[in-house]
């Protein structure tokens, strides 16, 4: 796996495929792996860069606050490293949040954004509190934590029939250190909000919406994507729709990336 130096520690990434760059974002407890299932396809039109981000498989951390722009100054760095000055974004949940902030700090590198089961606004009260709660809790059982987390993403038709990932993304998760945990809950808390910084770029925008995704007001996130001129791809499921519905998330990939 490639990596890179940010701040004197190595960032790792993957790096497939020729064409127009697109940069793939993982979600919090998750790593650049998620997106191997579709890179394949993906690079063949496009050159697919998938990035470990701070506190994430094979990435260290790097603070006590992993901050929506620190991890977009990492993004960046990548990409510096491999000579790429534009590129199309997709961020699962909390990659969709630092794929906002690379475009607040970024702007003129950012052709495409898509919001994979994630949302521009700001957290509310009630969920930065939870943030607060679950850095508590991972604290003292972070087992518990990760375990329960990663299962509560899926739809309650899919726990079964997702078994066998929900059990690989478990493990996974469980090799996330702590201190990237809490670095991560606290950088989603104190994000701010993107709402007007979408609707105001000229970019292509487009989100992907699961059905029944826990964490997301989907009906609130439908008037979100109208209000900043996006796109929308409503699948059935929960907050993982590229495991859940993983041919029609790669399609939606496909043409929305197209040109």
């Amino acid at each position: 796996m490639p990596q890179t130096a940010y701040n004197n520690s190595d960032i790792h990434y993957t790096i497939n495929g020729t064409g127009n760059a697109l940069v793939l974002l993982h979600g919090f407890l998750e790593s650049n792996a998620i997106y191997k299932p579709l890179t394949e396809e993906l690079a063949k039109t496009h050159t697919v860069v998938a990035i470990d981000l701070p506190g994430h498989g094979q990435t260290g951390c790097f603070d006590n606050i992993h901050s929506m722009e620190l991890m977009a100054d990492v993004v960046h760095t990548v990409l510096e490293a491999e000579g790429i000055s534009k590129a199309g974004f997709t961020g699962h949940s909390m990659g969709g949040y630092v794929a906002l902030a690379f475009l607040r700090k970024y702007p003129e590198m950012v052709t495409h954004l898509m919001l994979l089961n994630s949302v521009a606004n700001e957290d509310s009260p009630e969920k930065k509190a939870n943030r607060d709660r679950g850095i508590k809790v991972v604290q003292q059982m972070p087992e518990n934590f990760i375990s329960m987390g990663v299962m509560n993403l899926f739809s309650e038709a899919h726990k079964e029939s997702f078994a066998t990932e929900i059990q690989t993304l478990k493990q996974e998760a469980l090799k996330t250190p702590v201190e990237g945990v809490t670095a991560a809950l606290a950088g989603m808390r104190d994000r701010p909000d993107s709402v007007t910084l979408l609707k105001n770029t000229n970019i292509k925008k487009h989100y992907i919406i699961g059905t029944e995704d826990p964490t997301i007001d989907v009906s609130a996130i439908i008037e979100q994507a109208d209000e900043v001129g996006a796109g929308t791809t409503v699948v059935e499921g929960g907050h993982m729709s590229y495991l859940e519905n993983k041919d029609e998330t790669l399609q939606a990939m496909l043409s929305f990336f197209e040109n």
